[in-house]
């Protein structure tokens, strides 16, 4: 089943700092995009967004929200202040990996106990890696 079906789920805000990538995400989620914004990709760096108190602009909307839950699949493409700015109690779902030989991956984790310990959590429900043959790939699901 799948999982906007499992959840009650108001809406989904896909972040990316590439237009194309939000472009490309539109394209693939376009019945979501068409249903009330259900799904809605926004070009933004989300090191310079507040998740406590989230305000970007969006197909000339000004859009004002608090996640309540922050997905990140791409931690090392990125430094740690998307993370630094979730305030305590959110629900995180991050993914980070060890392909430092990759040019765009500028702050990979040596193995998991390093992901989590650079991501801090208060509880955390999930953690684990899969090893995809070129490098190991790292998640962490819990609470802030």
């Amino acid at each position: 089943e799948p999982l906007h079906k499992a959840l009650t789920i108001e809406r989904i805000y896909g972040f990316d700092i590439d237009p194309q990538a939000i472009e490309l995400s539109e394209k693939l989620n376009q019945k979501y995009v068409h249903d009330s914004w259900k799904y809605k990709g926004v070009v933004a760096d989300m090191s310079m967004l507040s998740t406590n108190n989230m305000e970007f602009t969006t197909g000339g909307e000004l859009i004002r929200v608090k996640p309540n839950c922050v997905i990140n699949t791409s931690c090392e493409h990125m430094n740690e202040d998307w993370y630094n700015n979730i305030p305590t109690g959110t629900v995180v779902c991050l993914q980070t990996n060890d392909y430092f030989d990759n040019t765009q991956h500028v702050n990979c984790c040596r193995d998991l106990a390093d992901a989590v310990a650079k991501y801090p959590m208060t509880e955390i429900y999930y953690s684990g890696e899969i090893d995809t043959q070129l490098y190991n790939r790292f998640m962490i699901i819990g609470e802030k």
